[in-house]
């Protein structure tokens, strides 16, 4: 009898060691900081789902 491996799975990074931008205190404007960086966070987290790689969906919700 042969025994069955397991498939071999490509190791991807973590949300957590993913490093997620972070919008400076410099940049102002009507809305608040803090606010404004909840949003890019929500972008990124919705990107993930459909982008190919990582660093894209980090890229990707801060073109202007």
């Amino acid at each position: 009898t042969t025994t069955i491996t397991p498939k071999r799975i490509a190791h991807s990074p973590s949300l957590q060691s993913l490093k997620k931008p972070i919008i400076p205190k410099e940049f102002g404007g009507k809305v608040p900081t803090v606010i404004r960086q909840r949003y890019l966070n929500l972008f990124i987290e919705e990107c993930l789902k459909f982008c190919t790689s990582n660093q894209e969906a980090i890229e990707k919700p801060q073109l202007r």
